[in-house]
């Protein structure tokens, strides 16, 4: 597992956690790597942003619950940036839970520079 992070903790004892900081091309580089071959999932709308600004994402997948929160982080919340075109690939419901899976076009122009918890993003 790897953790996108300003300030890695001294203390952590899990040695299956790895902590990085500094370019997300770098860490998506690394994580790749780690995953041979298999996906690589991102969570959190940050990351996940700084992923699609830098065109290393090639699906979304957006978990919906039936709960309006009054706070929180908005997803790709980026004022002036250009918009991202998305594919419908599938939608699904387990219970409650509407899964909304979209593919990140390519030709999308995003002009931005260069994945908090109710999402996960598949990177190629």
């Amino acid at each position: 597992m790897f953790v996108l992070t300003h300030h890695a903790p001294d203390d952590e004892e899990d040695t299956a956690i790895t902590f990085l900081s500094g370019d997300i091309r770098f860490a998506v580089a690394m994580a790749l790597r780690a995953a041979e071959g298999k996906a690589l999932l991102v969570l959190g709308t940050s990351v996940a942003r700084q992923c699609i600004e830098a065109r290393l994402i090639d699906e979304i997948l957006v978990h919906v619950v039936p709960v309006l929160r009054g706070g929180g982080v908005r997803f790709f919340d980026r004022q002036g940036a250009a918009p991202v075109d998305l594919e419908t690939v599938a939608v699904s419901r387990a219970g409650q839970i509407t899964n909304l899976r979209h593919r990140v076009l390519k030709q999308s122009p995003v002009s931005w520079s260069v994945v908090a918890g109710a999402a996960i993003f598949g990177i190629e």
